[in-house]
């Protein structure tokens, strides 16, 4: 296990007075759970609604006896094939300190599947399987990295191979706002959305994946999701739009690089690690 994370709480308990084996009066007791909840509200609901998320603090931890070779380099995304990326698990790990995976998020889970209706959006319309804890999406789901990134398997589901670099995608943010939180709608991490082989740069080769897509047999409504620039899960004139006009404007190919520190690069060889989060 690479890292643990989590959200914390409050509460009160209480017992007899001095050990002499007295009790509370009924009266007592009330005046006691009325003032715990009158705390914990406080506490917890602090200057939020009652529909955000609230718990109280969390707290994250990463291994360190020295079985874990880490990668500390945040703005490197290439990676030895033997090291666990430090990035990736403190982001995953976040989310869990934010709620992902606590009470709020298995509330919203019934029968293996989560049934928040951002997530099911983001899913394309499928309610997404969790894994058998039910506190994070199954092993091995994939969603596209936020926003307009190529797709990836997901920063929230348990496991991360080593030698590799995950980003949050549409669907791990849409798990977040089904539990509360207000999302940022322009938070993107710069991919440009014509750069369809994620290459950073906008090309004869994006134009030919995407002639391919709009003109080939799976254009249309159920479409390729490579061309579908748009995110409305068609490939249609308004994707062709948005493709003709990055391969056309102003700069022509080469037109918004991504920066070096997003670009999702494969590792080449055997990956022969798989690390777990929590």
């Amino acid at each position: 296990t690479a890292g643990k994370g989590g959200s914390g709480g409050s509460g009160f308990s209480y017992g007899t007075v001095g050990g002499g084996g007295g009790s509370y009066f009924q009266c007592e007791i009330n005046t006691i759970n009325a003032q715990t909840t009158a705390f914990n509200n406080m506490i917890n609901g602090r200057e939020t609604t009652g529909s955000d998320f609230r718990a109280w603090g969390g707290s994250i931890t990463f291994d360190n006896d020295g079985s874990t070779i880490w990668n500390y380099d945040w703005t490197d995304d290439t990676l030895a094939s033997n090291e666990s990326d430090l990035y990736s698990v403190a982001l995953h790990e976040l989310a869990h300190a934010l709620g992902f995976g606590g009470t709020l998020w298995s509330s919203l889970v019934t029968a293996g599947k989560f049934t928040g209706a951002n997530s099911t959006l983001a899913n394309g319309g499928v309610q997404v399987s969790t894994s058998p804890g039910a506190d994070h999406w199954i092993n091995g789901t994939n969603s596209k990295v936020l926003s307009g990134g190529p797709v990836q398997e997901t920063a929230l589901d348990p496991s991360i191979l080593n030698g590799t670099r995950k980003l949050l995608t549409d669907l791990d943010v849409a798990g977040l706002k089904d539990i509360g939180w207000q999302i940022n709608p322009f938070f993107s991490y710069l991919y440009d959305p014509a750069d369809l082989d994620t290459d950073g740069d906008v090309d004869d080769a994006d134009f030919g994946i995407a002639f391919a897509a709009f003109t080939g047999p799976n254009n249309g409504p159920s479409g390729n999701p490579a061309a579908d620039l748009d995110y409305d899960t068609d490939v249609d004139d308004a994707d062709f739009g948005i493709a003709f006009a990055a391969f056309t404007g102003p700069g022509g190919a080469g037109v918004v690089p991504e920066p070096a520190s997003l670009v999702m690069l494969a590792v080449a060889g055997v990956v022969v690690s798989r690390r777990r989060r929590a």
